[in-house]
C-alpha cells in the first residue's frame, strides 16, 4: 500500500487558529473559528500549577544551563523542558521560544508540546495556531504524540482538529496514527481510524494497520480480517499485508500458504513475493522453484522475471520464469517485457527466442518483433 500522504505545511496554516476558535466556540456554545488571545501575552491563564515538578527543577536547570551546549546537554535540557511543561506550560513554551539557535528551539518546542499534551491536550493544541507558520506542522506532530498517553483524548483532539480543518484531515489523522505508532498503541489507531469520516476511512484504516503490520503482522492480520463492512475489511488486509511484506516478506509468503485458496492468499502471495524479490531475489527464486506453478504465484514469478539482475546475467532464465506463468495474458506481457530489455544486450537471440517461443500472444509478438526491427534499423543507419 503506498505511504500514507501528509498534505504539506501550508495546509497547516489555519489548522490551529482554526481549533483554538473551535474551542472557544464549544465552551460558548458556538462554534466560532476566530484566535483566541495569546497564551504568551496572558501567562496566568495557562500556567495554573498542577503539581511542581519532581525534585528541585530549579537547580537542574541551572545546572543544565550552564553546561557547554552539546546533543546530550540540549537533549537534557529538553527533557526538562518536558517535565515543566506538564506543571507550567506557559514558563517552558517561554524558555523554549527564547532559544536563539533554531535547531534547539525546535527541538525544545517539539518536547515542551509534548510534555503539555500529556496534561492538557486541548490547551496545548489552541498554541499551535500561534506560532509561525512553518512552525505548526511539526508543533501538532509534537502535541498529538504527547496526547496519545490518553488514547480517547488523542482521538477525540484529532477529531477536532478534522471538523475545524477539513482541507488538512489526512495530515491530522497521519499524525495522529504516527503518534499511535510510536506508543505501540495499534488497538487505538484501529478504533481512531474506524470513526473518521467515510471518505477517509479505508485509506487511513490502511495507513493504521500498515503500522501495526510492520511491528506485529499476524496480530494486525488476524485483527484486520475481523472487521467489517467490507470496505473497512478491505482496507485494512491491504495495510496489514503492506506493512507485512515490509518487514518480513520471506515470512509474509509462507504464512500464505497456510491460508485458504481464495483472495485474500493470492493477494498475500502477490506482495510477498513483490517485495521479497526486490529484498533478496536469490532466496524468493529458489523457495518458487520448489513449487509447482499456480496461478497464485503469477505476480511473484512475474517480478522474478523482470528483475533487472536476472535479466543482464541470465535472460534465458528470466525467459524461463516468464514462460511459467500460468495466466496467458500475464505471461505474454512478461515474457515480452523480458525479451525488450534481451534485445539491448543481444538483439538477435532476443528476437530468435520471440519467434519461436508459445508464450508470446500473436500480438505481443507482432508488436515487439517490430519494435526490434526497428531497433536494429536505427542501429544500422549512417
Amino acid at each position: 500500500m503506498p505511504a500514507s500522504l501528509r498534505f504539506p505545511a501550508l495546509l497547516l496554516a489555519g489548522a490551529g487558529l482554526a481549533l483554538a476558535g473551535y474551542l472557544a466556540g464549544e465552551r460558548s456554545g458556538r462554534r466560532e473559528f476566530r484566535p483566541g488571545p495569546s497564551r504568551l501575552n496572558a501567562p496566568a491563564r495557562v500556567s495554573a500549577r498542577r503539581g511542581a515538578p519532581a525534585g528541585d527543577w530549579e537547580g537542574r536547570w541551572r545546572s543544565l544551563a550552564a553546561q557547554r551546549p552539546s546533543l546530550d546537554a540540549d537533549a537534557a535540557r529538553g527533557a526538562a523542558l518536558r517535565e515543566l511543561a506538564g506543571s507550567e506550560p506557559a514558563r517552558a513554551l517561554a524558555l523554549a521560544l527564547g532559544e536563539h539557535n533554531l535547531r534547539r528551539r525546535a527541538s525544545w518546542l517539539h518536547d515542551v508540546l509534548q510534555g503539555w499534551a500529556r496534561t492538557d491536550p486541548v490547551g496545548a493544541a489552541a498554541e499551535i495556531g500561534r506560532l509561525p507558520p512553518d512552525e505548526r506542522e511539526a508543533a501538532e506532530s509534537a502535541v498529538l504524540e504527547g496526547a496519545a498517553a490518553d488514547p480517547a483524548a488523542a482521538a477525540d483532539l484529532a477529531l477536532r482538529l478534522i471538523e475545524a480543518d477539513p482541507a488538512g484531515a489526512r495530515s491530522h489523522a497521519n499524525h495522529l496514527l504516527t503518534a499511535f505508532d510510536e506508543t505501540g498503541d495499534y488497538a487505538a489507531a484501529s478504533a481512531f481510524a474506524q470513526n473518521l469520516p467515510a471518505e477517509l476511512r479505508p485509506e487511513m484504516l490502511g495507513t493504521a494497520y500498515q503500522y501495526w503490520g510492520r511491528s506485529d503482522p499476524e496480530a494486525a492480520y488476524a485483527a484486520a480480517a475481523r472487521l467489517g463492512p467490507e470496505g473497512d475489511r478491505q482496507g485494512a488486509l491491504d495495510g496489514a499485508l503492506s506493512g507485512w511484506s515490509q518487514a518480513d516478506a520471506a515470512g509474509l509468503a509462507h504464512y500464505a500458504l497456510t491460508l485458504p485458496a481464495g483472495a485474500d492468499r493470492t493477494q498475500a502471495l502477490s506482495l510477498a513475493l513483490g517485495q521479497w524479490v526486490q529484498d533478496s531475489p536469490g532466496a524468493a527464486s529458489s523457495w518458487l522453484n520448489n513449487l509447482a506453478a499456480r496461478p497464485e504465484f503469477d505476480a511473484g514469478v512475474a517480478a522474478v522475471a523482470t528483475q533487472p539482475a536476472v535479466i543482464a546475467r541470465h535472460p534465458d532464465v528470466a525467459a524461463s520464469w516468464a514462460e511459467s506463468i500460468t495466466d496467458p495474458a500475464l505471461r505474454s506481457s512478461t515474457l515480452a517485457s523480458v525479451l525488450q530489455d534481451w534485445a539491448e544486450a543481444d538483439p538477435a537471440a532476443a528476437a530468435a527466442y520471440a519467434q519461436r517461443s508459445p508464450g508470446l500472444q500473436p500480438a505481443d509478438r507482432s508488436a515487439l518483433l517490430a519494435r526490434l526491427e526497428a531497433g536494429d534499423s536505427g542501429a544500422a543507419g549512417p
